[in-house]
C-alpha cells in the first residue's frame, strides 16, 4: 500500500517497475497514438471491520484491492480498476 502512494501520473515504466517487481501485464494495444500496456497490481490488507469492498475474506478479515496502471509510450497516463481502459480522450489528453 506504500508504494501505491509513491505512484505520480506521468512516471515512466521503469520507475514504476522497481516500485512494483511483482506487477502483471494484463494486455497491450498499438495504434496512431503509440503503444498502451496495462499492468496490474494486488494487495492484501486486515481489516477488523467490513469495510464494503468486494473481495474480503470474512474468515481471516483480508482485503485485497486490484488495481491496474495504464502506459503510453512508457509513460503512466492512467491509474484505475481492472479492465477500465483509458477512451479516446484519455489518450489525445496525453499526448
Amino acid at each position: 500500500e506504500r508504494q501505491i502512494k509513491q505512484v505520480t501520473l506521468g512516471m515512466s515504466f521503469d520507475q514504476f517497475q522497481s516500485l512494483f517487481p511483482q506487477r502483471i501485464s494484463r494486455g497491450a494495444n498499438k495504434g496512431d497514438f503509440g503503444t498502451l500496456i496495462a499492468y496490474e497490481v494486488a494487495y492484501a490488507y486486515y481489516s477488523f471491520a467490513a469495510t464494503g469492498a468486494e473481495r474480503r475474506n470474512d474468515f481471516t478479515g483480508t482485503e485485497r484491492v486490484v488495481t491496474w496502471f495504464f502506459f503510453l509510450n512508457d509513460r503512466l497516463i492512467k491509474v484505475g480498476e481492472e479492465d477500465s481502459w483509458p477512451s479516446e480522450a484519455d489518450l489525445k489528453a496525453s499526448r
